[in-house]
């Protein structure tokens, strides 16, 4: 079989930058069946990703060393190669030979689901029943969910003040050990990110702090992941942090210059919409006002309590008891939604925040007093509980094994 799919070589159009591979595929089932049990496999320098949805499959592939970028969705469209010099088709071409070897390998750990697609375009939809499996990187776990996944039936690590990392005292400002990006790369999927309105630009704070960190330096970071990684979507909350200074628009019109950069990066529809229509991208939830329809409206966000927003597509339900007097009585909050989520069977989006500080002396605030409380008692729940849907679970000083044990439960 290898060597009759040798045979087969892709006709290069140069002066089109596209290949006929696409043609390729379509003629060898088993290469088909191949990319659909496959996630993502490194191979003589190539990276290839394979994101299987209901309708399609979409395939990407990377060759640092050939230097070309590969990108199709199968079998509605013919790959389009972004060539920064004319790759070498021999090793596209041994590449897919070896994708098509591993399908053995992969037939036998999935054999019900994937035992006879026949070239019949309808068993594509039998993709999404696929047996899932804990994700062995944390970059691109949502790569092993099927695209019609709510998001509200997630469990999803996430950060409180994504961007708090200095403080000008001990445990009064920092929330984060750790970059956004570095966040990101161990399976965060929802940032926490607070804006100072300051010279028609955002400044990322935390109360009264500069944390050194600005609104660009925040969506770089997303965009560059989500470029690497565009299985996975970022829900991003926004809030508008400090005092305004020195601006001529509003915090929604300047908010729009961002956006406005990378629009198809960006859902900012007042929906939450299923996981196969939010890869690549970042979904706003949003907590400042606005004149036209932006993102997820959480402008009813109430204070230092646990609420509920209503809404057209399921609801919100949010704990955020930040102001901290008791600390067993902060992780009841947090275990009872997490137990909440966990029970409820509809698609309502459960946002649970871990994080808060305890008041001390003239009121000061201690982070760390309650981080280090409930951080153990969050990886202590996840190891002891079974995989399920948990919401979203913003917490201070992520790290990956926390962040494992939450996205782990999706699988």
């Amino acid at each position: 079989m290898i060597g009759k799919f040798l045979s087969m070589r892709p006709v290069y159009q140069k002066e089109q930058g596209t290949s006929s591979y696409l043609d390729v595929a379509k003629q060898n089932t088993p290469i088909r069946r191949a990319m659909t049990c496959l996630k993502s496999i490194m191979i003589l320098g190539i990276k290839i990703s394979i994101i299987p949805g209901i309708d399609d499959i979409r395939l990407l592939a990377s060759d640092s060393i050939e230097c070309y970028k590969f990108e199709t969705s199968y079998p509605n469209s013919i790959p389009q190669i972004d060539i920064q010099t004319y790759p070498n088709m021999k090793r596209l071409s041994l590449l897919l030979a070896v994708i098509a070897c591993s399908f053995t390998a992969c037939k036998k750990e999935q054999e019900s689901p994937l035992s006879d697609f026949s070239g019949n375009e309808n068993n594509l939809q039998q993709l999404d029943a696929l047996q899932l499996q804990v994700p062995t990187t944390l970059n691109n776990w949502m790569l092993g969910l099927p695209n019609t996944t709510a998001i509200g039936r997630l469990s999803i690590p996430g950060t409180h003040d994504s961007g708090a990392l200095f403080e000008p005292i001990s445990s009064t400002a920092k929330c984060q050990n750790i970059s956004i990006a570095e966040q990101l790369k161990i399976g965060v999927r929802y940032l926490d990110i607070r804006c100072r309105h300051i010279d028609n630009a955002f400044a990322i704070h935390h109360g009264a702090i500069y944390q050194n960190l600005n609104f660009q330096d925040v969506i770089n970071a997303c965009i560059s992941f989500l470029n690497v990684n565009p299985s996975e979507t970022i829900l991003m909350c926004v809030k508008e942090e400090h005092t305004p200074s020195n601006n001529t628009r509003s915090f929604e019109q300047t908010f729009d210059s961002y956006t406005q950069q990378n629009p198809g990066k960006w859902s900012l529809s007042n929906d939450l919409p299923n996981l196969g229509s939010l890869r690549g991208r970042i979904k706003l939830i949003r907590r400042f006002s606005a004149a036209a329809t932006k993102g997820i409206n959480a402008t009813a966000w109430a204070d230092n309590t646990a609420f509920d927003i209503s809404n057209s597509y399921g609801g919100i339900k949010i704990q955020d008891f930040y102001k901290v007097n008791d600390l067993p009585s902060k992780w009841t909050a947090v275990e009872q939604l997490l137990n909440a989520a966990m029970a409820d069977g509809s698609n309502k989006l459960y946002i649970n925040y871990s994080s808060g500080y305890q008041p001390g002396i003239f009121s000061i605030p201690n982070i760390n007093a309650v981080a280090n409380y409930i951080n153990p008692k969050l990886s202590q729940y996840f190891s002891s509980n079974s995989s399920g849907r948990y919401g979203v679970i913003p917490m201070d000083f992520v790290d990956q094994a926390k962040a494992q044990l939450i996205l782990n439960k999706n699988f």
